[in-house]
């Protein structure tokens, strides 16, 4: 046991063989991530506030710099690494959005009646959220490029922090369904 302060975390890249390298020699209250595609950048939410960090060493740029008022957080990389994909209560609910990196505007992706947050993309673009239903509790459901928004796992309990395996077939999943908080793989079916 190492006492630590959550305050004090730091960003690392880990290779497959282990080697590390610093991404910014800062220290923070690092929360949500998302690695880019390419591995080169790191989309971040400290203290609910979006950044981007690139391949140089304390390369750091804000992702919605306009905002000051609101909360913003759970970055996703959409499938080609062009675009973050992420959620922000600045309309009340929260909602989500995408902006490229370094963009003057952010765009709507989607306002709901409930709160949702960006989860995880496919490799075709599909983008899974996380929607806070008061009825149904914590679902995933799947907007498909240019489509419409479909349920993916709904019902009572939490379903939510779900990844796509590489090939987009198969959904890694959290759900407490069964009482306790466990991993669920299913195909995914999108039909």
């Amino acid at each position: 046991f190492v006492p630590s302060k959550i305050t004090q975390r730091s960003l690392v890249l880990v290779d497959e063989m282990g080697r590390s390298e610093p991404m910014t020699e800062e220290r923070d209250l690092f929360g949500t991530l998302s690695l880019s595609p390419d591995g080169r950048r790191i989309a971040v939410d400290p203290e609910h506030r979006l950044w981007v960090y690139g391949p140089g060493r304390n390369e750091r740029m804000r992702l919605v710099p306009e905002n000051r008022d609101y909360d913003e957080g759970y970055p996703v990389w959409d499938a080609d690494g062009s675009r973050v994909y992420y959620a922000s209560n600045h309309s009340g609910n929260w909602e989500i959005y995408s902006r490229v990196p370094g963009a003057a505007q952010s765009e709507i992706v989607m306002q709901r009646e409930f709160d949702q947050f960006p989860v995880a993309v496919a490799p075709d673009g599909t983008l899974a959220f996380q929607e806070s239903n008061t009825v149904t509790g914590d679902d995933i459901w799947f907007l498909p490029p240019w489509g419409v928004p479909s349920p993916a796992l709904t019902g009572p309990g939490t379903d939510a922090m779900c990844d796509f395996s590489a090939d987009g077939r198969w959904l890694a999943f959290a759900s407490d369904a069964s009482g306790r908080s466990e991993i669920y793989v299913k195909a995914v079916d999108r039909d």
